[in-house]
């Protein structure tokens, strides 16, 4: 439950939900059989993301938006969703080691790590290695724009397109 409230919390804050909306719709189908990362600072919950990896060639959260460039490896695919972090820790590096993670753990497994972002969070992503597709879609869950992004997670654990100034906390991540 605390990972739903974190989530609510987060997104409310950004206007992604409404604030008076129920913690418990921050659930997804594609939760079920998805790892949950969660960072703690001392005994609070503060940050959160998904990493799913669909059966081979099956749907994924993005095919119900939008259709995924044919160059994208359906047999070498996780998908990287529903990022969160409290509102507090907010411009620190938290959303990057979440991030950096998730990636280490599709390292090795998955070619290609799809993730959805805004069109403000697109540098923020573009910074830790996101290459976009330049496909856009409307989020049915969330109910906003998105850009469809990609991460190649084996390139970025060799610092390749990931910002010089971040490195060290890749290297810390991974």
């Amino acid at each position: 439950m605390a990972v739903l409230d974190l989530r609510h919390a987060a997104y409310a804050a950004v206007g992604k939900v409404e604030k008076d909306s129920s913690p418990s719709e921050m659930a997804g189908r594609y939760d079920i059989g998805a790892r949950i990362l969660m960072a703690y600072h001392h005994d609070r919950l503060v940050g959160t993301a998904r990493v799913a990896a669909p059966p081979q060639r099956g749907r994924n959260e993005y095919d119900d938006f939008a259709r995924l460039p044919e160059w994208i490896d359906r047999d070498s695919l996780a998908v990287l969703s529903r990022l969160a972090t409290d509102p507090s820790y907010r411009g620190s590096d938290l959303l990057y080691s979440l991030i950096f993670r998730c990636l280490a753990i599709c390292r090795g497994q998955f070619r290609h790590v799809l993730s959805g972002c805004t069109r403000a969070m697109l540098p923020i992503y573009q910074r830790v290695g996101a290459r976009p597709t330049a496909r856009n879609f409307r989020h049915g869950t969330l109910g906003r724009d998105e850009h469809l992004i990609v991460f190649e997670p084996d390139a970025i654990a060799h610092g390749e397109g990931v910002r010089a100034d971040l490195r060290a906390l890749l290297d810390r991540c991974t």
